[in-house]
């Protein structure tokens, strides 16, 4: 049985959930994993036959900072975000509008992923605020996120200051192909040390919240 299906049915209560940047073991023995089983196995996304979770690492993964939460040894959700001084490094880049003028360094983003029964608890904004306060603190101007076009994830975005950015477009990276149109997203971010600050109590208070209910179901399922 997969780790990812066993949240609510075991394990210890009153765990504290854990938001990390990720080494290289974790990215091999967990990232990855959960990056197979989100956008091969459920989603279906994979444009080659795929049958190891290694197979859908590619080259951002060896620079992109990863981050993660955990509950004890379980990877809730994942993350990653890649740094460039140009688009054509960003791994939706292609799809930017052109002419596109910037100066000063971007980010971007990408491969966010939470496992089925750790969803609609915050995690993917907790993970995206870690997101905006590392590109805070490396001086980051703009801030890029390409999702699939739906309004409930417009809705999310514009609440966190995001805008659409360009038209609609189909993303195709070699490694995923999904089949529904996405749509890129960008922030504005201005260094502040009291943003950071402010950012990292709205993230405690998330995933204090999100520990609470994962804890209550692991209790009822206990009982």
């Amino acid at each position: 049985m997969s780790k990812y299906r066993l949240i609510n049915e075991c394990g210890p209560r009153n765990v504290r959930l854990n938001l990390r940047q990720l080494n290289a073991s974790e990215v091999e023995a967990d990232y990855l994993p959960l990056r197979y089983a989100t956008l091969h196995c459920e989603l279906k996304w994979t444009n080659r036959p795929t049958t190891l979770p290694s197979e859908l690492r590619d080259a951002y993964d060896e620079s992109a900072l990863k981050y993660g939460i955990y509950r004890e040894t379980t990877i809730l959700a994942a993350i990653r975000l890649i740094i460039a001084d140009r688009t054509d490094r960003l791994p939706s880049g292609a799809y930017f509008p052109h002419p596109f003028q910037t100066s000063g360094r971007l980010a971007e983003v990408s491969k966010a992923m939470v496992c089925p029964l750790a969803r609609k608890l915050g995690l993917f904004t907790a993970l995206l605020l870690e997101c905006e306060i590392q590109a805070l603190k490396n001086e980051v101007n703009r801030l890029f996120i390409s999702v699939i076009d739906t309004d409930r994830v417009r809705r999310l975005l514009r609440e966190e200051g995001f805008q659409v950015f360009g038209l609609p477009f189909y993303f195709d990276d070699q490694k995923i192909s999904p089949k529904d149109s996405a749509v890129l997203f960008f922030k504005q971010v201005y260094t502040d040390e009291q943003l950071i600050q402010s950012l990292v109590k709205r993230q405690e208070s998330i995933l204090s919240h999100a520990q609470s209910i994962l804890n209550s179901k692991v209790e009822f399922s206990a009982e």
